[in-house]
Parts: C-alpha cells; structure tokens; sequence
C-alpha cells in the first residue's frame, strides 16, 4: 500500500498538469485571421473586404490597373470581382489574392501609431521604399498596414529624417504603438 501511494500521487498529479496544458489557450489562438473566406451571393462573381481600424482606402489591381470602377472604397467596404488573381494594395503594402466566385475574401490589416509631440510626421519602410499612398502621417494618426516588418522614420526637421525603430512587427488585426 505505501509503495502505492506514490505513484498513484504522481499519475495524478500528471494527469492534472496535462489536462491544464489542454486548457491553456496557445498564443496563436488568440492572434486573428489575416485571411479568412465567407460566403458571397453570388454565382458568377466572388467579392473581397480590407477590414481594419483606420479611414484608410485600398485598391484592388489586376495586371496593374484599377479593377473596379469609381474612387478607391475605404477599409470595411466589399468590392465584388470577376473570379481571378488580383493584387490588393493599401499603403503602398500588397498581396496578391485570388477570388473565387461565390466566396468572399477577407483580409486583416494591422494599424501603425506613432505616438509623440516633437517630430513633424513618420513613415514605415521596407527597404528603401516608403509605404505610404499620399503624404506620411502626423504623429497620433494610425495608419493601416499590411501585416509585416517595417522600419519606421521620424521626420525630425525639414528634410531630416531618423529611424525610431527597426524590424517593427505590424500584425493582422493588433494594433502596434511607438512612443517617440
């Protein structure tokens, strides 16, 4: 009976420390879809939705050009397509897609804040290419991003520029803050 007594505490214990690594959530459990496919009512077309956290617009683009009529759609809005590859641009970030009819696309955009008082604007980068569509950001505005690694620039004086941060991570659905 004594020589029972601890094994039998010990396949306890074992079972309870492995239903509670059962029940812990993993860390990607809690990370948001960047692409994820809904239905679309439709037979001969499918559609494609940004989603994220700003009042920035996109672009969808097929062999380069718009495809779609009329002025860019602001993220949350679905733009319904031909089925095909497409290429979709926000910020001068892009991926390419593939709509299929009946189906609905949607894909995460991850925000970029600067927060701050003393430097004119920022700007992510990825190499030497500046990823934004107009003019950079004041400090305080979110911006939306394609999920990815950017460095990010301060604009400290006209025409003087320095890296805040390097290998910044901007993640579908979060939004990622930096302090000047």
């Amino acid at each position: 009976m004594q020589r029972l007594l601890p094994s039998f505490v010990f396949l306890a214990l074992s079972l309870a420390a492995g239903w509670a690594a059962a029940q812990a959530p993993s860390p990607a459990a809690d990370q948001p879809k960047e692409e994820s496919s809904e239905p679309f009512d439709s037979r001969t077309t499918g559609a494609v939705e940004l989603k994220g956290d700003t009042k920035d617009w996109f672009e969808v683009l097929k062999d380069g050009k718009r495809a779609y009529r009329g002025a860019p759609p602001l993220l949350n809005n679905t733009v319904e397509l031909s089925p095909g590859e497409y290429e979709i641009a926000i910020n001068r970030t892009t991926r390419k897609i593939k709509i299929e009819k009946g189906k609905k696309l949607v894909l995460l955009t991850g925000t970029l804040v600067v927060e701050g008082k003393k430097a004119n604007f920022y700007a992510p980068y990825q190499g030497t290419e500046r990823k934004v569509s107009a003019n950079p950001r004041k400090l305080n505005t979110p911006m939306a991003l394609l999920p990815g690694t950017y460095r990010v620039e301060l604009n400290v004086e006209v025409n003087r520029q320095v890296v805040l941060a390097d290998g910044v991570n901007v993640v579908a659905g979060k939004k990622t803050v930096l302090k000047e």
